[in-house]
């Protein structure tokens, strides 16, 4: 009796370029026996390296509106949890007479500025003028006045030296009042002063910031919808104040167009992820269906959490048809590195024989028995040798160098179209063995990797990155 497969898995060191790993078979010849032998055509493609970690979609742009402040009570909620609003529309009010208030003494303010910045820009006007003109004569008649008194005193030798002080006190005090009341004609006559124009110019500017600001408090008193969206959160009832510490209302962008995801990736794999790469995605809510995705963001800094480190990464995911929502948990495939134009194997057909790797292929000098149970001669052939023909197989030492789940790339002792078999469980064995990702990667018969039974790779869906057979 044939013996039962042994399966374990294995670490492939030194086949790696990026840290990839795949499950093997390790065989005895004779096991060969008691499984079915599919077929699969080695092929040219690429074959990418990924990075797989599940996420929560969000939107894309998402607002929250908390209260103005100042116990400031709820006037008018205008809407409820899911309601679709649109932009510009009023959400909610507050009771703003404090607000309005404000904003009319600040309009009050900025008004008496601007006058007083006009008259400044105007200068003089010709009454003001007439007016300092006849300042101008008064005090030069008050200063002929005082000239003339103290001429009498100096020249009474009778005149004390008291009453010859005061009178050249006089005199002089009178010069001076002349003097100013000219300089002030002077000024009227020249125009607006520039250092009094620029004050009253800070003064408009400054009074003018104290309206906007006082527009700008009066305006938070009205919620008003900043874009097409709909109302993911309430909290608030009318004719009471809102919690300063709770968000009075959130708005989730309504276009579903793009959504995003923060994704938690391991320090592990975080060194291979970048901003920019291309992403699949998938969620169980939606089965057989798959959207785009694109790397925004690689947090610089890990956060720790129950003694598991990871990475915060950004994701876009595209979603023109709409059926994404926010919420949805979704699984993530990162294409974190691509061989481009190479030969490559279904993982499930790479085969470890003593220190050897290798592949089954096509014995043509026994014949092919495939999808069938070998016959008891060929048990005995396989049990020969390792080089011998086994149920119409002989094993095939070869050279890969990059491994995913799916596919393996080989680099020597293949080539393009050449058939390889792939060694499946029978029924009878099944509680023994598996393949290397829990599934059959290639539908019925291989069709996925085109050739052998599947024909034209029309049997089962297109393997990883891959191409049907021709």
């Amino acid at each position: 009796m044939a013996k039962k497969a042994k399966m374990i898995s294995i670490a492939v060191a030194g086949l790696l370029l990026f840290g990839g790993g795949v499950t093997y078979y390790i065989e005895k010849p004779a096991a060969v026996a008691a499984q079915n032998i599919q077929l699969a055509t080695v092929l040219r493609g690429d074959v990418s390296q990924t990075v797989s970690v599940s996420g929560t979609l969000a939107p894309a742009n998402q607002v929250s509106f908390s209260s103005p402040g100042n116990g400031a009570k709820i006037s008018a909620m205008n809407v409820k949890v899911g309601a679709k609003v649109q932009a510009g529309q009023v959400l909610a009010t507050f009771d703003s007479t404090s607000a309005q208030i404000q904003l009319e003494s600040a309009k009050a303010n900025f008004a008496s500025a601007q006058t007083k910045l006009s008259q400044a820009k105007k200068g003089s006007t010709s009454a003001q003028i007439a007016v300092q003109s006849a300042n101008v004569e008064k005090a030069k008649a008050n200063l002929n006045d005082a000239i003339s008194n103290y001429d009498a005193a100096a020249n009474d030798p009778k005149s004390t030296t008291s009453k010859k002080d005061q009178a050249k006190a006089s005199k002089d005090q009178a010069q001076a009042a002349y003097d100013s009341a000219v300089e002030q004609l002077k000024s009227l006559k020249a125009g607006p002063d520039a250092s009094s124009v620029q004050s009253a110019q800070a003064s408009v500017d400054q009074a003018g910031s104290q309206v906007t600001q006082a527009q700008q408090t009066l305006d938070s008193y009205t919620i008003k919808a900043p874009f097409d969206g709909v109302v993911s959160a309430v909290n608030g009832q009318v004719g009471s104040p809102s919690a300063n510490n709770a968000a009075l209302l959130i708005l989730d962008d309504a276009s579903s167009a793009v959504l995003t995801a923060t994704l938690q990736v391991s320090q592990t794999d975080i060194t291979k992820i970048q901003s920019g790469m291309a992403a699949e995605v998938t969620t169980t809510a939606l089965q057989g269906k798959t959207w785009k995705g694109t790397v925004t963001t690689v947090a610089p800094d890990s956060t720790t959490s129950n003694g598991l480190t990871t990475y915060a990464v950004g994701l876009n995911v595209e979603n023109p048809d709409g059926l994404l929502r926010s919420g949805i948990s979704i699984n993530v495939t990162i294409t974190t590195g691509t061989h481009s134009n190479v030969l490559y194997i279904p993982s499930m057909a790479l085969k470890q024989t003593g220190n050897r790797t290798g592949v089954y292929i096509q014995d043509s000098a026994a014949g092919t028995n495939s999808n069938s149970s070998p016959s008891s001669s060929g048990n005995k052939q396989g049990n020969s040798s390792q080089n011998s023909s086994i149920n119409g197989l002989k094993f095939v030492p070869i050279q890969t160098r990059y491994l995913t789940g799916s596919k393996v790339e080989v680099t020597s002792g293949l080539t393009e179209g050449e058939q390889i078999a792939i060694v499946m469980p029978t029924p009878s064995s099944n509680n023994n063995q598996k393949n290397s990702n829990g599934n059959s990667l290639f539908g019925n018969n291989m069709g996925g990797f085109g050739g052998g039974n599947g024909g034209n790779g029309g049997g089962g869906n297109r393997g990883s990155g891959g191409k049907g057979g021709n």
